[in-house]
């Protein structure tokens, strides 16, 4: 179960990696078969094309990328019972620099990933 847990969390910084390089197909990829969902949202975002459609229309992008550095903290990883179906939870705090301005916070909030497509139980045999 230690791996399993460090495979999620590895997802998580992942994201944050390929976010900040704007590498958004392999954003789309770790989204395959899995849902994100922002605190005090109801609303999912499930699936490769809708999660990079929404990193392309919502982050502002400079020679293709965003200029950013995402910083992830307080992972918690829950595998439920059957092992096979897990929940992250995640702090994270995003900087970004802009043409005209310093490295400088943007945004802090919480994320919720659901069953995680690199991690899957299918793929874990």
């Amino acid at each position: 179960m230690t791996d399993d847990v460090q495979a999620i969390k590895n997802l998580v910084y992942s994201y944050a990696e390929l976010l900040d390089t704007g590498d958004l197909d392999g954003i789309g990829a770790i989204f395959e078969r899995a849902g994100v969902r922002m605190s005090g949202s109801d609303y999912e975002i499930r699936g490769s094309d809708a999660m990079r459609s929404l990193i392309a229309d919502t982050v502002q992008l400079y020679d293709g990328i965003p200029r950013t550095k995402h910083v992830i903290t307080n992972v918690i990883v829950e595998i439920d019972a059957d092992g096979c179906t897990a929940t992250a939870r995640s702090y994270y705090t995003a900087l970004q620099e802009h043409p005209d301005l310093p490295l400088q916070a943007i945004l802090a909030a919480t994320s919720k990933v659901l069953n995680d497509v690199s991690w899957d139980c299918d793929r874990r045999g």
